[in-house]
């Protein structure tokens, strides 16, 4: 599995929301099946840092899950028939300051979650929180409902990690 920004032929403005999810056969080569999933803010096609395809898809054997930095997750089938999806409004100005897209975080898969990076919603805020910083969120695999929003923000220019210690015979997630 990958995604592409999907080509953009104007060659004066150069930038781009939406991407391709593509499924490969990884003992053929052969593209198995292509679906295409659109964002709403724009990046600019082939940028330095990243772009709108830069989340790398994430799957579980049974599911898969493609991220377009320009607002949008979708989950398919191995067949490529969509599940759910997702949208968000990426910040990319605040006031009349525009920050580069650079949109750099890796989506993490544990176990029935999926930790996405998302801005608050601006229909949806929760006192405290910054409508011009991002949250890591947890979605359910299945169904793309969320579980939880961290409480402290973050930039969505850094990728979370998880990590397990073991101590004896018990693994602790931190």
């Amino acid at each position: 599995f990958l995604s592409i920004m999907k080509p953009v032929y104007d060659r004066i403005t150069k930038r781009g929301t939406n991407i391709f999810a593509l499924c490969y056969n990884a003992l053929t080569g052969e593209k198995v099946w292509q679906k295409e999933i659109t964002g709403t803010t724009e990046s600019l096609y082939m940028y330095g840092f990243s772009n709108s395809s830069s989340p790398t898809p994430v799957s579980d054997g049974k599911k898969v899950w493609f991220f377009n930095a320009s607002g949008k997750v979708v989950c398919f089938d191995l067949d490529g028939n969509q599940i759910w999806e997702r949208s968000w409004r990426p910040i990319s100005k605040i006031g009349k300051i525009v920050f580069p897209f650079n949109k750099q975080y890796e989506p993490i898969l544990y176990k029935d979650i999926i930790i996405n990076v998302e801005p608050e919603s601006l229909d949806k805020a929760i006192e405290g929180r910054n409508l011009d910083w991002h949250y890591l969120v947890a979605l359910h695999k299945d169904t793309g409902k969320v579980i939880w929003k961290s409480k402290a923000a973050l930039g969505h220019y850094s990728t979370p990690r998880s990590e397990e210690r073991r101590v004896g015979k018990e693994c602790r997630s931190r």
